[in-house]
């Protein structure tokens, strides 16, 4: 999902929010007392909704999980604050008021700064429990993308999910207490996928046999992965989202190929790296399979630029000896 995208789903919520609102204005203002002004209606329904809003007014502690193998991505805080907010009424002429529940989510990995994103767009409903609203977050690269927040809430506890940009197979849940004290989580316990998005940075190499007849002629060729620099918000999007931007930076020794991230993506839904690069007329390609070998990872990579066409089975480094 690009910057408009992302820009008019939240724009669609905020008039679905306003929506809401509007014909429960208008149903009040039909049955009106003429001692009474709009504004004192407006108040009143202000005021009522905020006292539905009180009872699950507080912050909610526990742990996010996967929602593939409910394996801890870490720790969660969600602070729930009912508020007031305006904007100009349709004919200019005044101020339309209504009630909303900002929203901040506290993101916790163990042995990193917390990470938070607010909404003020959080819409209740009482008689269902059901609570939702949406986080903008732009990634490394600049795009926004959203960060959907559904559950179920009775002011005691709240259950949930989140997922970015539709990516529901690869969000999160949670279930969390109000007043509960912060979740600790062992680095030991956490998701393969932490590991995976968050400490991607590391080197890999592989071994290239130019000629087959020749064995024991090999060609160590090294394979460093960047992720971009990114803001603390930026780790729980690195998390949902699947698709990642990184520089892969490939040392043969006599040349090298550097695939920069703004052509250079991973997805970590897929397991699949692959980017491209441009280097005066030559052009270079890369793919890679990445897997899983035990706690390791590694990757298979086909590389083709005007140097040649290779096949590289890349592992961490230190392990390249087991190849």
């Amino acid at each position: 999902m690009g910057i408009n995208d992302a820009a008019m789903k939240r724009e669609n919520f905020v008039r679905l929010m306003w929506g809401v609102v509007g014909p429960i204005f208008l149903s009040a203002l039909s049955g009106a007392c003429s001692d009474k002004t709009v504004q004192d209606y407006q108040k009143q329904l202000v005021d009522e909704c905020l006292g539905q809003l009180q009872p699950i007014a507080g912050t909610y502690h526990g742990v996010l999980n996967a929602v593939t193998d409910s394996a801890p991505l870490g720790g969660i805080a969600i602070e729930l604050k009912p508020d007031v907010v305006s904007k100009q009424s349709s004919d200019g002429a005044g101020v339309d008021q209504r009630c909303t529940t900002k929203v901040t989510l506290t993101y916790q990995l163990p042995g990193s700064n917390p990470t938070s994103v607010t909404s003020d767009l959080g819409a209740y409903t009482p008689k269902s429990r059901f609570f939702q609203t949406s986080f903008a977050v732009f990634d490394e690269t600049g795009k926004s993308h959203s960060i959907d927040l559904n559950g179920t809430t009775d002011g005691v506890t709240f259950q949930g999910s989140l997922e970015s940009d539709g990516f529901s197979d690869f969000g999160a849940k949670f279930n969390v207490g109000k007043n509960a004290a912060p979740a600790v989580v062992a680095k030991r316990e956490l998701s393969r996928r932490v590991t995976e998005v968050v400490t991607e940075n590391q080197l890999y190499v592989a071994n290239y046999v130019p000629d087959p007849a020749k064995p024991t002629e090999s060609l160590r060729v090294e394979m460093t992965l960047e992720s971009p620099s990114t803001s603390v918000n930026q780790t729980l999007l690195n998390l949902l989202y699947p698709n990642h931007a990184v520089t892969a930076r490939l040392n043969f020794g006599l040349f090298k190929l550097n695939f920069l991230s703004k052509d250079t993506y991973l997805n970590d839904e897929k397991k699949v790296l692959q980017g491209t690069t441009v280097s005066g007329a030559d052009t270079g390609t890369l793919l890679c399979a990445r897997k899983n070998a035990g706690s390791k990872i590694t990757y298979t990579c086909d590389v083709s630029s005007s140097s040649g066409v290779f096949r590289l089975n890349f592992l961490p480094l230190g392990v390249v000896a087991e190849e």
